[in-house]
């Protein structure tokens, strides 16, 4: 490859991140500053008022809304509604993208509420519509916690259905069984209604975990069989309490969750994975065979393993056994299942699956040192950055050569005085010499270059010179001097190719080929060679 010799930038690189964060939004007109309750219908009992002051409101004292239950023939309640029916497209409330909500995320829901009369709480209610002819789903009449005869803040999360397209957001006071938790001695007032269109978080997944795995709670809690007859002895595990199945009686199977069956996710395992099942045993009849772990589907799968068995079965060991879980086409759902080998009796405890830990948490490390960089000229090309600290060192690398197409810069702990980058032309002469073979016309060898010479020296390419022809391809180099008598100094002549890159310290190997049609003392073949710095022939 031909390499050309480039200069290195020193740069420094920074980064910033940038955050963002959302607000809670309110919904349509949610904070009444349009009068008259715009956005909004209602409902109330007879008797019961539902009003739109235009002032006294929550903190900007303007609007409200206002259910007032108080009014001698008021009965189970009242409340207010958005959108108004109609407002939107057959009735089917707000659509989520008006409140940037999607569907199957949890979000936080909030209002500011204040009892103008009586001590009762207001609520709310959330209903999910997809386009149907009625509600989807709803949350039911959600009561707030607490009340106050100021204007204060409550909110509720509520996970949207999948397949939900728009919802209704109802601030309502119902009183009696299944309402807000209000009486007909209350008057509720409601203001900036919003929603926090970022998701809340979801929780983290805690997987199943096999209950009374250690048996120590008495009788076998959560453990059930339908084949066998198991005994929970309370003394004699490892330690205490523990599981005995008799297998010399014919097939017995004890099986976690109480015999249900579970989806592997809901235990934590994913489809196609490994993982190991553990559990201390032991035989205690004299029999040979230890116990299997069992997993079953509903119809078509079952998968038993038993452990390999060392040392002295009839004492207590600790065994691991590595199972693979099918699809879920494979298996949808199975039973967790514990069975002792044929012909023995076999003692259960300490039954678990181990789960793989967190990853680590990742460590960002900071280091001080100087990058290195330079322009890419060709993206076809690489590029091989050197360095030395004085004039007299050689050029050592720094890393591996680096192709145009990434980032052209390298990573140095400590700074150096010099810097060079050797860039590699793809398809050139591998050895760096280019027309080697001199296969360019009679009249031009170039790159290379005529040393100096005497008169009636001459260089020049030919496809054949009396018996000789080209070592490869089709021509060759052909040097020829007259040499005069003593005491003239003899002819020479000679051709000197482009330079090439080198590191110094380096060995090579210079390899030519040559032949001397005519011998005589004088006649002499040889290789010359010449070194370069940044500053001319050293």
């Amino acid at each position: 490859m031909k390499s050309i010799l480039r200069k290195l930038t020193l740069c420094a690189l920074s980064g910033a991140a940038i955050s963002a964060h959302a607000a809670p939004v309110l919904i349509p007109n949610g904070d009444f500053s349009i009068p008259g309750g715009a956005n909004f219908s209602f409902f109330e009992s007879a008797g019961g008022v539902v009003s739109f002051p235009a002032t006294g409101g929550s903190g900007d004292d303007g609007g409200y809304g206002l259910v007032d239950l108080t009014v001698p023939s008021a009965s189970w309640g009242g409340g207010i509604v958005s959108p108004p029916d109609f407002f939107y497209p057959a009735n089917q409330g707000i659509p989520l993208a008006n409140l940037g909500l999607v569907a199957g995320n949890t979000y936080t829901f909030s209002m500011d509420m204040k009892n103008f009369a009586g001590t009762g709480t207001g609520g709310i209610k959330l209903e999910a519509w997809n386009g149907g002819g009625g509600a989807a789903s709803n949350t039911g009449n959600l009561p707030a916690t607490g009340s106050s005869s100021q204007w204060a803040n409550y909110s509720w999360n509520y996970t949207i259905p999948p397949g939900t397209l728009s919802i209704k957001i109802v601030p309502l006071v119902i009183t009696g069984a299944g309402g807000s938790g209000a009486t007909t001695a209350d008057s509720v007032g409601f203001d900036n209604i919003k929603v926090n269109n970022t998701p809340v978080p979801p929780p983290p997944f805690v997987p199943d975990q096999i209950i009374n795995g250690n048996f120590e709670t008495p009788g076998g809690a959560g453990w059930a069989t339908t084949e066998g007859t198991p005994a929970f002895p309370t003394t004699g595990g490892n330690p205490d309490g523990n599981a005995v199945l008799d297998g010399t009686g014919g097939f017995a199977v004890l099986y976690a969750f109480n015999n249900t069956f579970k989806t592997f996710a809901s235990l934590g395992l994913a489809p196609g994975d490994t993982y190991t099942f553990q559990m201390d045993m032991r035989v205690t009849n004299g029999g040979t065979n230890i116990g299997f772990v069992r997993l079953q589907a509903p119809v078509g799968y079952v998968n038993e393993q038993a452990p390999a068995i060392s040392g002295d079965v009839s004492q207590w060991a600790t065994y691991s056994i590595q199972l693979t879980v099918p699809d879920a086409a494979t298996a949808p759902q199975i039973k967790f299942g514990l069975r002792p080998g044929a012909g023995s009796i076999v003692a259960f405890d300490n039954v678990k699956i181990i789960l793989p830990g967190p990853p680590p948490p990742v460590v960002a490390t900071i280091e001080q040192g100087t990058v290195v960089g330079w322009t890419v000229n060709d993206p076809d090309n690489t590029y091989q950055p050197q360095k030395r600290d004085a004039v007299e060192d050689p050029w050592t690398d720094i890393g591996g050569p680096v192709p145009g197409t990434s980032v052209p810069f390298a990573f140095e702990e400590t700074a150096s005085n010099f810097y060079q980058v050797l860039e590699t032309v793809p398809g050139a002469p591998e050895n760096g010499v280019l027309n080697p073979g001199f296969e360019n016309s009679e009249s031009d060898i170039a790159p290379w270059v005529i040393a100096p010479q005497i008169s009636g020296a001459t260089a020049t390419t030919v496809t054949s010179y009396l018996t000789y022809t080209p070592v490869g391809g089709s021509r060759m180099l052909k040097l020829e001097a007259e040499n005069f008598a003593n005491p003239v100094p003899p002819a020479e002549i000679g051709v000197r190719s482009d330079t090439i890159p080198v590191t110094a310290g380096t060995p090579y190997t210079v390899n030519f080929s040559a032949a001397v049609p005519q011998l005589g003392a004088s006649f002499i073949v040889g290789c010359r060679v010449n070194y370069f710095d940044d500053f001319g022939p050293a």
